[in-house]
């Protein structure tokens, strides 16, 4: 296909084509695009951050590229394959920007090679799957919040930044069936130690101290539950009993309430157990009335990968497949201890900007270990080039398969524009092919692959 500076648009001129846009985890199916001027614009119902994520950008006139030097992209993935089935510990890494489709792809790969798979998960959301592990998930979907809910609590999200579009089609302003009057019929509450955008349109804002959030989670799980609490530190948590108290007659009498939690309730002293805590509450005040607890999602497809690792493995992230079966330990098994430690001597990232997580340092060469890169190319302050790196077509724009949105519904994601870079699909199935050889004509190598 001859190269060119930007990918071509595919829709027909002057037409306004339904998308979804995979900018948040609202991954938003009522968007419609029309192609102008070289790329696409969001003609309805998008967002600053959505038109962002679907504009169009120049693409490299190769796509394969070894130690940095362009190459044949079938020499790419030998050299690729040749890599990895010569590893004695290969650690798979991202599956973020990714179809459910590649997901699964990467799942056999990881599986076969007997690799470390982790997901972006473990940087962000991956307590919340402790907390759905240890005390169960109590969930609903985004049209249920829109039609039914009357009080809605954001605990350490500012949806009205991170998801532009939540709170104007399901949280805080539509009309529902149960809630015609829209804003008039809900309650709203923010619980957060930072000032926010969304804190401003709230009825009440509750600013814990920093780090406190374990003891205000605790103590209103206390008064759901009707028990006595004795020592509760009003100064030090920055929350009085009484605006608590006042919080958990309110999360009783409601009839249909959501707890919407974010990165900054996971991000402080009590981890996993602040996920726990957000979770187990929901399940408190289901005793009294209606109450759900859902994690606000990142960009691009992490439910959809996650819920294909746990399919095929029985765990989301962190878990190793060198005995032949899946051991699951996010403590031992995760990306950033295996990179720090350099107990991997292959890191295979896809579907990922590893810049977002990984320190480019210890990535490219502090622990000797050879770095192979699928999806986007990779950001500028990376410090040195991957052993192989093959650029895909964009995943926002040119991607086609299934996405999962934050509440667990599929979505079927089609391409909106042609690109002269390789379907990442079919990348990763010709990688899986180019292994499953390597396998059948050699005997398992035991020593580590030259740098």
């Amino acid at each position: 296909m001859a190269s060119r500076d930007k990918t071509d648009p595919i829709l027909p001129n002057n037409s306004a084509t339904p998308a979804v846009c995979t900018g948040c985890g609202c991954l938003c199916d009522d968007v419609t695009v029309s192609p102008s001027g070289g790329s696409l614009v969001a003609n309805t119902h998008g967002c600053a951050k959505g038109q962002y994520w679907l504009e169009l950008r120049p693409e490299p006139k190769v796509s394969a590229f070894l130690n940095g030097r362009p190459a044949p992209l079938k020499k790419a993935i030998n050299a690729a394959a040749d890599i990895l089935w010569k590893s004695n510990n290969p650690l798979v890494f991202g599956l973020e920007q990714i179809t459910c489709e590649s997901a699964a792809k990467v799942v056999a790969i990881s599986d076969w090679l007997g690799a470390n798979l982790d997901t972006t998960a473990s940087f962000n959301q991956g307590p919340t799957g402790l907390a759905f592990q240890g005390v169960g998930e109590i969930s609903c979907s985004l049209g249920e919040v829109r039609n039914r809910a009357d009080l809605i609590l954001f605990w350490g999200a500012d949806p009205l930044v991170t998801h532009p579009r939540h709170t104007s089609r399901y949280s805080i302003d539509p009309p529902g069936v149960h809630v015609p009057l829209g804003r008039k019929n809900r309650f709203v509450v923010v619980i957060d130690s930072e000032a926010n955008q969304t804190a401003s349109q709230a009825d009440l804002w509750l600013r814990p101290k920093p780090g406190r959030d374990f003891e205000l989670i605790w103590a209103l799980r206390a008064m759901i539950q009707g028990r006595e609490i004795a020592g509760y530190d009003s100064a030090a948590n920055g929350v009085g009993l009484e605006e608590l108290e006042g919080l958990a007659h309110r999360l009783k009498g409601c009839r249909f309430g959501v707890l919407f939690f974010g990165d900054r309730l996971l991000a402080g002293p009590g981890h996993h157990l602040n996920a726990d805590g957000a979770v187990s509450l929901a399940h408190d005040i289901n005793a009294h009335t209606r109450f759900y607890a859902r994690p606000l999602r990142r960009a691009g497809n992490p439910m959809g990968s996650e819920s294909v690792t746990c399919w095929q493995t029985g765990y989301p992230f962190g878990l190793n497949l060198a005995r032949g079966f899946p051991r699951y330990n996010p403590g031992e098994f995760t990306a950033r201890r295996l990179i720090d430690s350099g107990e991997s001597d292959v890191l295979l990232t896809v579907g990922v900007s590893p810049g977002d997580y990984l320190n480019s340092g210890n990535a490219n060469g502090s622990h000797s270990f050879q770095h192979i890169h699928i999806g986007d190319g990779l950001p500028e302050e990376w410090q040195s080039p991957p052993k192989v790196e093959i650029r895909t077509a964009p995943f926002a724009t040119a991607a086609s398969g299934t996405v999962y949105r934050m509440d667990d519904i599929s979505l079927p994601l089609r391409p909106l524009s042609m690109s002269q870079l390789p379907d990442m699909e079919q990348v990763l199935t010709e990688l899986e092919g180019t292994i499953l050889e390597r396998m059948r004509n050699s005997s398992p190598p035991t020593e580590m692959a030259a740098s």
